[in-house]
């Protein structure tokens, strides 16, 4: 008898690590989709508003103002990486935001 009970409890325990890993893989698959729709919906910070660059992780009002306003004094950004010389856009945010933009 004890012996049958551990064995349900090793069903259980299977059963219950093969639903975990189910969930997982879902929620992995889901990631993905949206990585994927992410990727098409990129916004192009030579020609966004300020609406479009709020919808950017870490970007307010502000910091989008202060992105277009050097983009109308210095012109169009060559690269992604020029976002580091606006005032308020570090390593930290850039990284945040770079799958997320284009220049093209």
């Amino acid at each position: 008898m004890f012996y049958n009970s551990h064995l349900l409890t090793l069903d259980s325990s299977e059963k219950y690590m093969s639903t975990r890993v189910d969930y997982q893989q879902e929620l992995l698959d889901f990631s993905k989709e949206k990585l994927k729709e992410n990727i098409k919906d990129k916004i192009n910070i030579n020609t966004a508003t300020i609406n479009d660059l709020m919808e950017l992780p870490a970007i307010g009002e502000k910091l989008a103002r202060v992105i277009i306003d050097y983009r109308n004094k210095k012109g169009a950004f060559k690269s992604i990486n020029d976002l580091l010389k606006v005032k308020g856009i570090g390593k930290s945010k850039l990284e945040k935001i770079k799958n997320r933009i284009t220049i093209k």
